[in-house]
Parts: C-alpha cells; sequence; structure tokens
C-alpha cells in the first residue's frame, strides 16, 4: 500500500480525524516553511523581521509550530518580506494528501523570490504551427528571434513524442516544413500557442 491510500485509510475514521490532521499540517507546516525559506536566503529572523516591517517576536512566534495563532495579515506581511506570495485555500483532502505524502525534504518546500522565479520567463516561442496527419514526422516552432526549433514526432495516432532538435534559420526551416507539407497525405488542421 503506498502512502496516500495509506493516508486515505485514516483519513476514512471520521470527520474529527481529517479536522486533527488538517489543523497539524497548518500549524506545523507554515511555521517549518517560514523556517525554512529564511535559511534558503541565509537571513538571520532580524533580517525577515527587517523586511517583513514586523518585529524579531513575531517572526519567533511565526515560526514556533506550537504558537498557532498565526494571523492572515501577518503572513501575508512575511510573504511581502520573501518577495513571494502567500496563498492561504480552501482544498479537498485527496488535494492535501497529495501535497502532503510527495513531500520529501524541507528543500521542498523552499520558494524563489520573485527576482528568481524563472515562471514568468516568457518561453522563445512566439508560434507554434504545424498540421496534424497520421504521415508528418516534423513539426516546427517558429522563435521570436527568428530561428526555429525542429521537433521530430515519433509517435502514432495522435500520441506523440517530440525530440528537439536544432534551431534552424527560419528560411531554412520555412523550406523543410514546405517540403514536408508537400509530402504529407493528409494535412487536416493548422494550430497555433503563444
Amino acid at each position: 500500500m503506498n502512502a496516500l491510500s495509506s493516508l486515505r485509510e485514516k483519513l476514512a475514521h471520521s470527520k474529527r480525524y481529517r479536522e486533527s490532521f488538517a489543523a497539524f499540517l497548518v500549524k506545523r507546516m507554515v511555521p517549518l516553511q517560514i523556517r525554512v525559506l529564511r535559511r534558503q536566503r541565509d537571513w538571520s529572523q532580524s533580517q525577515l523581521a527587517k523586511e517583513s516591517k514586523v518585529t524579531q517576536g513575531v517572526i519567533s512566534r511565526a515560526e514556533d509550530p506550537n504558537y498557532g495563532n498565526l494571523t492572515v495579515n501577518t503572513l501575508v506581511r512575511i510573504a511581502a518580506g520573501f518577495d513571494c506570495a502567500y496563498v492561504g485555500r480552501f482544498v479537498p483532502f485527496s488535494e492535501l494528501g497529495k501535497w502532503y505524502t510527495a513531500l520529501t525534504s524541507e528543500s521542498a518546500l523552499e520558494v524563489p523570490s520573485f527576482a528568481a522565479d524563472v515562471g514568468f520567463i516568457e518561453r522563445k516561442e512566439a508560434r507554434l504551427s504545424a498540421f496534424a496527419s497520421t504521415s508528418i514526422r516534423e513539426r516546427f516552432i517558429f522563435c521570436e528571434d527568428q530561428s526555429v526549433v525542429r521537433f521530430l514526432s515519433l509517435g502514432e495516432h495522435g500520441h506523440q513524442t517530440y525530440n528537439s532538435g536544432a534551431a534552424l534559420p527560419r528560411s531554412q526551416a520555412e523550406k523543410a516544413f514546405a517540403i514536408n507539407i508537400c509530402n504529407t497525405q493528409h494535412p487536416t488542421q493548422q494550430f497555433g500557442a503563444a
């Protein structure tokens, strides 16, 4: 039995058990994550307090898993100090269980600051142009820098695997793409993605 199945059995015992489990995670994991983020940045509690515009005592209490009375306003201020977001939201127990059982180390709780967050960096692909057909073997991504990345389709019947090829000059890729289209038996649809 895997960890998630085992947890599901425990949670199925009673609503009271589920309530206690959820409360335990919030009261233990939020202080732990604050401590992990502070250490990730190699900050003292005083430095985090300064960045968060709270006192060092507030940080000390926020990192104490036995305190248990953190307010949303305090969490938002601490998140601002780390230059990341705090999102408190309601979730089904299955989502909570998946998150909890996937935690393998404290480093899984690390979060980058806004400046180090690569989630907003736009991919260079401006558009994906492809024709869906049973015989197409290549697809191309036309990039903003006028180069093109070639992908080889190795699958059949809609199950495709892509292997990135080297970037080609756009003129060379358009020529190869045109040849590919001419060799296609039944191009059915052109689609693009930003």
